[in-house]
């Protein structure tokens, strides 16, 4: 789904939830790994946060957030519900609402139940370029 500010609507059986998934991710070079992931821009009259919720609202589902960070040797994935996220990393009044990547903040994600964590190794196997 382009420009509706969700990427993905995953849908939950078991519970029945509907999620509005929206995907940041960015890719990190050797020395940069520990910077920051634009999750909401609110610059230049553009409020990212609302077009979660509108969408959200016009497809019935609970608004998540998904980041992806990839570096050399591996990537992570985090995924969380916007509440988690507001609840523990918002910080009001912010221009740009970022996912920290500091080595403190990701000890910090690992003890959070509500994030869910996905470390991908990367290994060469037979691969030419």
């Amino acid at each position: 789904m382009d420009h509706t500010g969700i990427d993905i609507v995953a849908y939950k059986p078991p519970t029945g939830q509907r999620l509005g998934i929206t995907v940041k991710s960015r890719t990190r070079s050797v020395g940069s790994e520990k910077s920051s992931v634009t999750i909401f821009s609110n610059r230049n009259n553009k409020n990212d946060r609302e077009k979660l919720l509108n969408a959200c609202r016009a497809f019935n589902c609970e608004p998540w957030i998904a980041v992806y960070v990839e570096a050399t040797d591996g990537a992570d994935v985090y995924l969380t519900s916007l509440k988690n996220y507001d609840l523990n990393y918002h910080r009001i009044g912010k221009t740009i609402e970022d996912w920290k990547m500091t080595p403190k903040e990701r000890e910090i994600y690992s003890l959070d139940t509500a994030v869910n964590h996905i470390r991908i190794k990367f290994e060469e196997n037979n691969w030419v370029w």
